[in-house]
């Protein structure tokens, strides 16, 4: 696009603006009272105004970007002209259809208001790329003044091609000798082709080692001095290389500017300049110094490959590799290893070290790790405190065991945190090629299932993965697809096993108990899947669903006459710990009207294993609103005793397992009374659970407890059931 076809575009630009101008004078000022015709020839008229503009920035945009710097400077001067006169003209333009958009044209033409923004955003652009041309185009005419004096050094260097190298040094070894004194590493050379003969390039070569720079690439001694940078050992200078075949040549080459410590990229070019007949007459060789370019590929691979605190390879490049070790080990029928190895207490040497400190420690497992392994393997960071190692050419898993041992050895050694001394060690998993997988991905998640294995024989120990974790694995999953699909299409259902104060024979309350009823009409109990459903996180629809739906039923039976009726609801961590439980607990307690006193929630005595402050103020939220609460499962442990002083507790629920040995084992029969006693003194209401003998009946009345359930009393059971069981009660009023 020329000067004049720019100008021709803006002078249509000021057409169509003066038109849409003529049409708001002289026709309705409302656009909806427009002819069809006079509509059609507005749009016609915006079409034209937009694809002119996009006409000069399809022009205008790529001389910003400096596409036009090869273009002949007889070329440039044509091109160069006054931008700036153009950026005013376009922004008269653009004030115009201002005008247009603030006329009173209804909603129908609010698209010329956008229209002029988009204008002035254009105007803007086109102002910013002005001063980038100005720019380009004076970078343009130094680079000309340069060549025009490097031309004459070159005419120079012709007139003693015939003379001994010694008594005039090339003119390129001056341009190398300037990139010395100066920052500046670029720098353009014009080279006359009839001149540069082999002959000329291997006498200069033979001449002085110490001061060549045009020569043969077999006899490069002086790199820093070289025009022929880059050439293969096995061809030629690349400049009479051009020359010959007339093609470009590139190459680049990083160079020791001062000392081993300082280098730079530098990267040559060689462009043949062909006369009419297509014979290569000149080359110009530009240099150009590529360092600060060059450092930024270097880091932005860094970034992109490398675990940024390790310095280890991250699982992109660690995945990249491992593909290529299989697609080998395949090739030449070998073994390769996977090892997927997880530290063993990182969090404790967090909370104890600061995380600041257990990033030091992930430091130095990292180079344990490289110590340890041979020069072949590879080990990368995938993550928090999780390594992957793998090792090619296996011959036997001996070979394996011998390398994980030594991991294993290295990283039981004692690392220095603060000016202490701790240790962390790793569970290891492996799996081989081919035996435990053909891909990446499964040899990975195979080897990750292996160190969880591990982790569960002890920790600080290695396992191979096998068959039966697959096949465990995939029933878990099927386990999870089920009750994920059980939770949405209403599968579970609740029974309710009776509690009964033995002073009175009084049925006082129910415990609801989850039960899932599966597609092929099994019932399953909770202990078959409610850690799964913890673990997925399903366990808060389903803990809401059960909290709602036996409120309901203590509501019912309450109008139906028994008012004092309790009703407890077991409970996990996971919900205890979900910020919105409480609220729905209210929640639930105002829509169906249960008083919070007759709802007893039950926590397992495994959930208190860590006091905590944020366990105490769940605990007083849910007891500020009346709510009761107990500790189910209790005496089988891991309750910490200081915890019935701290927490706000009600009611211990004595564990089944402990009443089962009362009759034969002394020591079990000395825990219930000790913990029937304990539960008296702290003012606790003690209730046991299994009761099924009457001999345990007997044992439990005489030590003062009053509140049992087992299936003595009777098992769990259904609604309906439930209600006849209320009908038979032997007393209508309730304790």
């Amino acid at each position: 696009m020329s000067t004049g076809s720019v100008e021709k575009l803006i002078q249509e630009l000021e057409g169509a603006i003066n038109a849409i101008l003529h049409c708001q004078k002289t026709q309705p000022v409302d656009v909806c009272q427009f002819s069809d015709t006079q509509q059609r020839r507005l749009i016609l008229l915006t079409n034209r105004l937009i694809a002119s503009f996009n006409d000069i920035l399809d022009f205008m945009v790529p001389l910003s970007r400096g596409q036009w710097a090869s273009t002949p400077p007889s070329k440039q001067e044509k091109l160069s002209f006054p931008f700036i006169h153009v950026h005013t003209r376009l922004q008269h333009l653009a004030r115009q259809l201002q005008r247009i958009a603030q006329g009173d044209f209804g909603q129908s033409v609010e698209f010329l208001g956008e229209l002029s923004n988009a204008i002035n955003a254009m105007t803007a652009r086109l102002a910013s790329q002005d001063m980038q041309l100005v720019e380009k185009h004076q970078e343009i005419q130094a680079l000309a003044a340069k060549i025009d004096r490097l031309s004459q050094e070159n005419r120079e260097l012709s007139q003693c091609a015939g003379q001994p190298v010694r008594e005039s040094p090339p003119m390129v070894e001056v341009d190398f000798a300037r990139w010395n004194e100066s920052s500046d590493f670029d720098s353009v050379a014009i080279i006359d082709a009839e001149i540069f003969t082999e002959a000329f390039c291997e006498r200069v070569a033979n001449a002085d080692v110490n001061t060549q720079s045009l020569h043969t690439a077999g006899q490069c001694k002086a790199v820093g001095q070289c025009i022929c940078i880059g050439s293969p050992a096995d061809k030629l200078c690349p400049i009479h290389e051009t020359i010959t075949t007339g093609r470009p040549f590139r190459s680049e080459k990083r160079l020791a500017e001062t000392g081993p410590d300082i280098s730079k990229d530098l990267e040559v070019s060689l462009f043949p300049i062909k006369n009419e007949e297509g014979k290569v007459q000149k080359v110009v060789r530009v240099a150009r110094d590529v360092t600060h370019q060059k450092e930024s590929q270097r880091e932005v691979h860094q970034l992109a490959y490398y675990d940024p605190l390790t310095k280890l390879p991250n699982r992109t490049l660690f995945m990249d590799r491992l593909n290529q070790a299989i697609a080998n080990a395949n090739r030449r029928q070998q073994k390769l290893a996977l090892l997927y190895l997880d530290l063993d207490n990182f969090k404790a040497v967090n909370d104890t070290f600061s995380h600041h400190n257990g990033d030091r420690l992930l430091q130095q497992v990292a180079q344990r790790l490289k110590g340890s392994l041979r020069e072949s393997d590879s080990v990368a960071r995938f993550g928090g405190d999780e390594f992957v190692v793998f090792l090619p050419e296996i011959t036997d898993e001996r070979e394996v065991v011998s390398v994980v041992g030594k991991i294993l050895n290295d990283l039981n050694r004692p690392f220095k945190l603060q000016n202490s001394l701790t240790r962390s060690g790793a569970s290891i998993g492996i799996a081989l090629y081919p035996d435990d997988g053909l891909t990446a991905q499964t040899l990975l998640n195979h080897a990750d299932l292996a160190m969880y294995a591990a982790k569960k024989g002890g920790k600080n120990n290695y396992h191979f993965f096998s068959e039966e974790m697959h096949r465990a694995v995939q029933v878990r999953a099927q386990m999870e697809s089920d009750l994920a699909f059980a939770t949405q299409n209403g599968e579970f259902f609740l029974n309710y096993q009776p509690q009964f104060d033995i002073r009175s024979g009084t049925l006082i309350g129910a415990e609801a108990l989850l039960r899932w009823r599966t597609v092929d009409g099994r019932v399953l109990e909770p202990a078959s899947f409610l850690r799964i459903a913890d673990e997925t996180g399903l366990i808060l629809p389903i803990g809401d669903w059960v909290l709602r739906t036996a409120c309901r039923q203590l509501k019912f039976w309450h109008r139906k006459g028994l008012p004092n009726l309790r009703l407890g609801v077991n409970i996990s961590h996971k919900q205890l710990a979900d910020p919105g439980f409480s609220d729905r607990v209210e929640t639930t307690l105002v829509e169906t009207g249960v008083d919070p006193e007759r709802l007893t929630l039950e926590i397992s005595e495994r959930h208190f294993t860590d006091l905590d402050d944020l366990l105490l103020q769940r605990l007083e939220s849910l007891k500020g609103m009346g709510v009761k609460l107990a500790v189910d499962d209790f005496g089988t442990g891991s309750f910490p005793l200081p915890g019935l002083i701290q927490l706000p507790i009600d009611r211990l629920k004595i564990d089944r397992t402990v009443l089962g040995r009362v009759q034969s084992h002394a020591r079990s029969a000395a825990l219930v009374e000790s913990i029937l006693a304990m539960a008296q003194r702290l003012d606790l209401t003690a209730l046991a659970e299994g009761v099924e003998t009457d001999e345990q009946l007997a044992f439990l009345s005489v030590k003062g407890c009053e509140e049992m359930q087992g299936y003595y009393f009777g098992k769990p059971m259904q609604p309906l059931e439930f209600s006849s069981l209320i009908d038979k009660t032997l007393s209508p009023t309730l304790q």
